[in-house]
């Protein structure tokens, strides 16, 4: 992250009002790794880690690619970056690693997925309440607990519809509505304004820095 930009979000606070450090995961630390964007590219650009045997990714760039062509282009508009990303243990506290990310920074509008264990077993924190577990109820995972611990449990297909019909399609309408919001704060103060905004999307919840 250019050293500007760096100082900018620092002073702008260190906590995100969530009880989460908003610099510990450095998250916006991913778009100085992204390819450089040409002129005339073809966005967004694709990107896919290589991951351990115990992970996968339950949509492919082409599964991902017919979902976004599926959507309003409008709301597609200005996403630079799709990342199937390899995710790091340093980077997130007690392992709890989130499904998917959304961060804005400059000129790059970047949307992370994260893979899943093939065993497709999500552990949970706690187990959720009703109100959670219904925005997922018609993908149909299974709610089970072992020794206090909870767990949904997932098919295959389950989890590649989720992805699709649920997980992309949130993260493009996070896109679109920073980048509306974004654009309406820039035309009430009459002047452009500094880029940056993350949304982690996790079973639970959203966690949002700005």
């Amino acid at each position: 992250m250019p050293k500007e930009r760096q100082a900018r979000w620092q002073k702008a606070g260190a906590t995100s009002g969530r009880s989460h450090l908003a610099t510990a995961d450095k998250i916006f630390d991913r778009v100085a790794l992204l390819p450089p964007i040409h002129s005339g590219e073809r966005l967004p650009i694709y990107l896919t880690d290589n991951i351990p045997k115990d992970l996968f990714f339950p949509l492919e760039e082409t599964d991902i690619s017919a979902t976004l062509a599926a959507l309003p282009a409008d709301d597609c508009k200005g996403i630079t970056h799709i990342w199937l990303r390899r995710p790091l243990s340093s980077e997130f506290r007690s392992g709890r690693i989130p499904l998917a990310e959304y961060i804005a920074l400059g000129e790059a509008a970047l949307i992370v997925i994260y893979p899943w264990p093939t065993a497709l077993r999500m552990p949970l924190t706690k187990k959720p309440a009703d109100k959670v577990l219904n925005r997922y109820r018609r993908f149909a995972p299974k709610l089970t607990s072992h020794k206090g611990k909870w767990h949904l449990e997932w098919l295959p297909e389950q989890a590649k519809d989720f992805c699709a019909n649920e997980l992309i399609r949130h993260e493009v309408a996070t896109h679109a509505e920073f980048r509306a919001k974004h654009a309406a704060k820039e035309s009430r103060r009459g002047e452009e304004l500094p880029i940056q905004y993350a949304n982690q999307r996790f079973f639970e919840e959203n966690l949002e820095y700005w």
